[in-house]
């Protein structure tokens, strides 16, 4: 399983948990290290991590751009591919729909609304997964809206590909790395709320969103055949 890497601060967290529980190989690819991207011919399984830049900012991270033609390309190979937050908007522009900065960020701890039964989304309505994100996404043209929250399209498939808008790979950890940054306190105020509350309310159910976690990435790898 190949796992692009698009920010030091985002890492695999619960997948790479979860795949070591499975004995399966994670390959990553540290994009923002400069890692070359593989020939989309010779990976089998892809997913995407997220990341603090949005999919539209290439002129920034070049590397975004060949991301999403890689992503293109694997598509047309039918390879099963996973974007997680920024992933699921890289994948969502790759496949024809397109990414952009909403009205306010949206901050989410809980299930999202299942709108189509799929055995790899399923665990995501079963309990809590955290969002925290400025960007959002529109579907792309065939895809299938798999799930949302009350403001926001949280998850889809198209093909063999399927994008999730939330952080069910996020630890404790990793959270507070995000939100000791300056940029991470300001983004949950422009959320409606602060970095110290959602430090609290994800503490307190972190054993909940460690279940979703396994859940999910259990029924991604059966999905996929590892």
């Amino acid at each position: 399983m190949t796992v692009l890497e698009n920010d030091s601060d985002v890492p695999a967290g619960h997948l790479e948990r979860v795949a070591a529980s499975r004995k399966a190989t994670l390959e990553s690819v540290r994009l923002f290290a400069g890692d070359p991207l593989p020939d989309p011919s010779q990976v089998d399984v892809v997913v995407v991590l997220g990341g603090e830049m949005g999919a539209y900012d290439s002129d920034t991270y070049p590397y975004l751009a060949r991301e999403k033609t890689f992503l293109a390309e694997v598509a047309a190979l039918r390879r099963p591919t996973l974007g997680i937050c920024l992933g699921c908007q890289l994948l969502a522009e790759a496949l024809g729909g397109s990414a952009y900065l909403a009205d306010t960020p949206e901050y989410h701890l809980g299930p999202i609304e299942i709108l189509q039964e799929d055995d790899v989304i399923e665990p995501l309505g079963s309990g809590p997964s955290f969002s925290l994100h400025r960007d959002t996404w529109v579907l792309p043209p065939g895809a299938t809206l798999l799930g949302r929250t009350a403001r926001f399209n949280h998850a889809f498939r198209l093909g063999a590909a399927v994008g999730v808008q939330s952080h069910p790979e996020l630890t404790e950890g990793t959270l507070s790395v995000w939100l000791s940054t300056a940029e991470g306190a300001d983004l949950a105020r422009a959320a409606g709320t602060a970095a110290d509350v959602i430090a609290g309310e994800f503490s307190s159910v972190a054993d909940a969103t460690e279940r979703v976690a396994t859940n999910f990435f259990n029924a991604w790898f059966d999905h996929v055949g590892m």
